[in-house]
């Protein structure tokens, strides 16, 4: 039979485990909400138009407010670095691109996912 006192010891050490779990899973949520959201460029290989190689990775990690619904920052500094290069790609070979510049969002993976291109 558990008498008063088991019976405390017990509430106690799994109220401070609930405690403990909880406080755990709310600096999780913190330290996530300051990682960057991160993008990376890849390009194309000359000879194999489809082939993904990786470029550069876009992981700076900004302060400030952003507007809803506008590009991240880095999201924003990759697209526009893939389109300076693609641009001067062009104008380098009169019109035929001959590597191409792209960004995806999140971390290096060597196949897209089926809807990102």
């Amino acid at each position: 039979m558990i008498d008063e006192a088991s019976f405390g010891r017990a509430a106690i050490g799994t109220g401070l485990a609930l405690v403990a779990m909880l406080a755990l899973a709310a600096c999780d949520k913190i330290r996530d909400r300051d990682k960057p959201e991160v993008w990376t460029m890849y390009q194309s290989n000359p000879y194999d138009l489809t082939a993904r190689v990786h470029f550069a990775t876009f992981n700076s990690k900004y302060k400030g407010e952003q507007k809803k619904g506008a590009p991240t920052p880095n999201q924003y500094d990759c697209e526009m670095a893939a389109d300076v290069l693609n641009e001067k790609i062009r104008n380098s070979n009169n019109g035929a691109q001959t590597v191409r510049y792209w960004c995806e969002k999140g971390k290096y993976k060597e196949t897209a996912d089926a809807k990102a291109e």
